[in-house]
């Protein structure tokens, strides 16, 4: 079986994550929207239009039942695989638009593997 599938993007909002598991080929991109696409079904959908900052990463379970999104070094959520619902979101910074904020985020790097989520800023 061969797998092709191109994934459609908005203009100048470049793919920054991609993630393929059994399920999905899933991607995150500059200006924060996450997108699915349901190998079974050959379906697109998006779950996220848009986000406080560019998604960083995105990982799945070694089972598949959950996947990870990194989203800027603002926040990770831990989603069900099955219907996408959102089972966790841990906040690292509580306000994204803070000026405090901004000098960390540009300076920052973001590790993801599975369920560990590292968040770095360089000074």
């Amino acid at each position: 079986m061969k797998f092709v599938k191109l994934i459609e993007t908005r203009f100048a909002d470049p793919i920054t994550a991609l993630d393929l598991s059994r399920q999905f080929v899933c991607h995150g991109s500059a200006m924060g929207r996450v997108a699915f696409h349901k190998i079974s079904e050959n379906k697109d959908f998006v779950l996220s239009d848009s986000q406080p900052e560019l998604v960083r990463g995105i990982s799945h379970s070694a089972q598949g039942d959950y996947l990870y999104i990194s989203i800027g070094d603002v926040s990770c959520q831990k989603l069900n695989a099955d219907d996408l619902r959102q089972i966790d979101n841990v906040m690292i910074v509580d306000i994204a638009d803070d000026k405090s904020h901004k000098p960390n985020c540009e300076r920052a790097y973001t590790l993801l593997h599975e369920h560990q989520n590292c968040v770095i800023h360089m000074s």
